[in-house]
């Protein structure tokens, strides 16, 4: 996949991302964070497309 799809998160201390989201189709032009969900994050793309991006929450099924 190319490098300009993907939208990254880093720690300015290590060479390695943190996280690597895919999902757009065209080049991913703008990123911003939310100023109150500190964990979530929302991306822009020449898809036209905007994308929220957060911590997955865990599903709790139930089975009967």
């Amino acid at each position: 996949m190319a490098a300009f799809l993907l939208v990254y998160i880093w720690n300015r201390g290590n060479s390695t991302p943190l996280e690597v989201l895919s999902g757009h189709l065209m080049t991913v032009n703008c990123v911003s964070w939310n100023p109150r969900r500190h964990q979530m994050l929302a991306s822009a793309s020449d898809d036209h497309t905007i994308r929220i991006w957060g911590p997955s929450q865990p599903r709790n099924i139930t089975t009967t």
